[in-house]
């Protein structure tokens, strides 16, 4: 009587037994065991994954984005920097002088004559020249984007609306560079005094140069800088309303990314007029290669723990085929334990692989497959397992 008994069979060999109860509880125990590792092991992973290894890649991500921002905002300024080079070309020169005191009309026939050539060779699509009193002397401008000339009502008129942020061009001395915001689109504007070809006055007016960013400009340059980048005004419908507000929010040259999203899709900035005053967004998207090369990371790293643990199971049960346990609970145990972490493993790694293929998948039942094949190669392995270590018992 008790936990233990003894029968005695004709040949006189004894075998002891297992009341039923603790070979429950000790295939219980095996069952639960490997629960609770595989548990704890999830539990580390992820943690290592959400704490050390996102935020890494997180930080990667945002520095790449700011760096795609600047280089956008660096190819814009490049261009008012171009644009101003060639003002400077056209304002210090003695022919353009000359022009501003007397409006001779050689100097139109020989420099302004043809303005698609003009366009195409300069680049420039607006040209004003004004006296030395503000009076408008030559308006020209042209835009093949638009079908021929053009000029914006901006600088229509005699005294046009915007003879007054000019007035250090014409007036003054000094040059000025920035965005535009017209009906026409934005144009890069430069103005600076006429003078001689030696730099040397008194100033006769000012000229201004012109270069509207068209969307093959816009194109060309983000395909310089390999940014997809967008400017836009202030009310411009294609923003939403959280866009809209971001002119109260940010400060020019300090790139913004929303802190409250955890998958962001842009980054933005602010970019000043004329006046020096926040007048366009420009917004750049956050690459998502990065990210994506963070989620490879964590399932890869998942998955060749998840299949060497299986691999090393079955080699071990393999190898140890031949060198049976004996009759007893701990044997049935072992067996018991081995097969319940194998089919934790592969349900593990059959369900992370589903949904790295759904998340791929345009149709939510076409990675659906995947379930049963990750299902049956797991009961396969785990009654591969069970029946190498029962074989040991045996």
């Amino acid at each position: 009587p008790g936990s233990y008994g003894r029968d005695t069979m004709a040949s006189g060999d004894t075998i002891s037994l297992q009341p039923d109860g603790r070979a429950l509880t000790s295939r219980l125990r095996a069952i639960l065991l490997p629960l609770t590792g595989s548990l704890l092991v999830v539990i580390a992973i992820g943690s290592v994954d959400r704490w050390i290894v996102e935020p890494a890649f997180a930080r990667l991500q945002r520095a790449q984005a700011i760096e795609d921002l600047q280089r956008a905002a660096s190819v814009l300024r490049g261009e008012l920097h171009q644009l101003g080079s060639t003002l400077a070309d056209w304002s210090n020169w003695d022919d353009t002088y000359q022009f501003a005191a007397d409006g001779n009309a050689d100097y139109i026939q020989n420099n302004f004559s043809h303005w698609p050539m003009v366009e195409s060779g300069t680049r420039i699509s607006l040209c004003l020249v004004l006296s030395a009193r503000g009076q408008v002397v030559y308006r020209g401008g042209h835009v093949a984007e638009r079908g021929g000339d053009l000029i914006p009502e901006q600088f229509a008129g005699d005294r046009f609306s915007g003879i007054e942020w000019l007035r250090p061009a014409w007036a003054e001395g000094r040059s000025i560079a920035g965005l535009l915001d017209t009906e026409a689109g934005f144009y890069f504007v430069a103005a600076g005094s006429i003078l001689t070809t030696e730099g040397t006055g008194p100033s006769r007016g000012g000229l201004l140069m012109a270069r509207r960013l068209s969307t093959a400009l816009l194109h060309e340059l983000a395909e310089r800088v390999q940014v997809d980048f967008m400017l836009f005004a202030q009310g411009d419908s294609r923003l939403s309303p959280a866009e809209q507000g971001l002119w109260q929010r940010l400060q020019p040259g300090q790139p913004w990314i929303d802190p409250d999203r955890a998958d962001p899709d842009f980054v933005y900035d602010l970019m000043t007029d004329l006046d020096g005053r926040p007048a366009f967004l420009l917004r750049a998207p956050i690459r998502q290669d990065i990210s994506q090369v963070a989620r490879q990371t964590s399932d890869t790293l998942i998955g060749t723990l998840g299949l060497s643990a299986i691999t090393l199971f079955l080699l071990i049960a393999w190898i140890n085929r031949r060198n049976p346990y004996g009759a007893s609970g701990a044997g049935v145990a072992h067996a018991w334990a081995g097969a319940t972490l194998v089919v934790v493993i592969g349900l593990a790694l059959t369900l992370g692989i589903f949904s790295e293929l759904q998340r791929l998948s345009s149709h939510p039942f076409d990675a659906a497959w995947i379930l049963v094949a990750g299902s049956l190669v797991t009961g396969l392995c785990a009654l591969y397992l069970y029946s190498l270590l029962a074989q040991q018992i045996r």
